[in-house]
């Protein structure tokens, strides 16, 4: 499928995007690790073919650190990402995608990519539950290879049916970073119907299969079944709400007994966006206590959360940014943690903004090293340059 994303993207008038994130943090005084500053450098290169009845898109991200926790050596983490999609009849989009991410990655709270996602970077999540079992190590080598399909159709004008499906393989490349992330195959399957009985309201009935296979007594399959509804309160005002039961059956290691349970879980989420006012602002809020597979143990969790962003730009050029995230494992595995991040920007142009910040985090777990537990904040400046061109 990766030959087909660079076929359409040749065979028509293409377009490019590139951007650099360069940023460089003072190390945390609570985390061990040499005092010098950490540089980071995110570049992105996309290429998208022109609109038509097929379309392709590829990406490149690498992401490199050098200095505080990675010290003297650089770490890089590759990854490349691809896109096709085919409008096969008018009421009839089919999608491809695949990604491929290598490298080695630094386990940290406080990098951008790990920001407010609850998710480490360059492929390590970082979760309330995962952190208690990370030994005492700044970096592992890890792998991530995804490739899936998607459907989307047009039953009626307020009716959609879509579906989708997924295999990955994910985890560590040697045995020092497989101790830490077992390499494990992760298939997924998802069905949606969507239902829009008026103008402001749209229902969603949605079913979902994952699964986490590391080894013979180390997998976790986990079922949901989710009602959704979304309202269009005012032009800048939307809300959701959903609900629904989870079912998980995990067997691990050393337990002759697997581990099922039949959960609740739901979610809401507020938005508001007012981008069109002189001064534009916009605001997210969203709660959620779902079920989740830990991809450290290949057990699933039971993970509350709560996050928050908020955006705004009291000049043309400056921005204002304000996000966060709790969040709670209980159930198999427990622990907790927040992050937040502050920053401001300055765009001198389209192509160039400047970026000063900072960002904390607290994690509490009953094992979790040295390194991670605890609070810990960093400040940071950088610089966001973009560009765009054709071929």
């Amino acid at each position: 499928m990766l030959a087909a994303a660079l076929a359409l993207l040749f065979a028509s008038g293409a377009a490019w995007d590139a951007s650099l994130h360069f940023e460089v943090r003072r190390p945390s005084p609570a985390v061990p690790q040499p005092d010098t500053p950490e540089v980071e450098a995110d570049p992105v290169l996309e290429v998208k073919s022109a609109p038509g009845e097929f379309s392709g898109q590829l990406a490149y991200s690498p992401r490199f650190v050098i200095g505080g926790a990675a010290g003297a050596q650089p770490s890089a983490f590759n990854l490349l990402h691809a896109l096709e999609a085919w409008q096969a009849a008018p009421k009839l989009v089919l999608r491809a995608e695949e990604s491929a991410g290598y490298g080695s990655s630094i386990v940290s709270l406080l990098g951008p990519a790990a920001a407010i996602s609850g998710g480490g970077a360059g492929g390590i999540p970082t979760t309330p539950a995962t952190p208690e079992i990370l030994p005492q190590v700044t970096r592992i080598q890890t792998i991530n290879l995804l490739g899936g399909g998607s459907a989307v159709a047009g039953l009626a004008p307020d009716l959609a049916l879509s579906g989708a499906a997924s295999f990955g393989v994910s985890g560590g490349t040697n045995g020092a970073s497989r101790a830490v992330m077992p390499l494990q195959h992760t298939p997924s399957g998802r069905a949606e119907l969507d239902w829009s009985p008026t103008r402001l309201d749209s229902l969603s009935l949605t079913g979902n299969a994952t699964g986490s296979l590391a080894g013979p007594r180390q997998q976790s399959e986990l079922y949901s079944a989710t009602l959704g509804w979304q309202r269009k309160f005012t032009r800048e005002t939307q809300g959701s709400a959903s609900f629904g039961i989870d079912y998980s059956h995990s067997l691990v290691a050393g337990d002759p007994d697997p581990e099922a349970a039949v959960l609740p879980q739901g979610a809401a989420a507020l938005n508001i966006d007012f981008s069109e006012r002189e001064h534009p602002l916009t605001l997210h809020l969203q709660a959620a206590d779902t079920s989740a597979i830990d991809p450290l143990t290949i057990r699933v969790y039971q993970r509350a959360q709560g996050t928050l962003a908020f955006d705004l730009r009291p000049t043309p050029e400056l921005l204002l940014t304000a996000s966060g995230l709790a969040a709670r494992a209980y159930g198999v595995i427990a622990g907790s943690m927040a992050q937040t991040d502050l920053r401001a920007s300055w765009a001198f142009s389209k192509k160039i903004a400047l970026t000063g910040g900072a960002r904390a985090a607290w994690l509490a777990a009953a094992l979790a090293p040295a390194g991670l537990a605890g609070f810990q904040w960093t400040a940071y400046i950088a610089i966001d340059l973009s560009d765009t061109g054709g071929l």
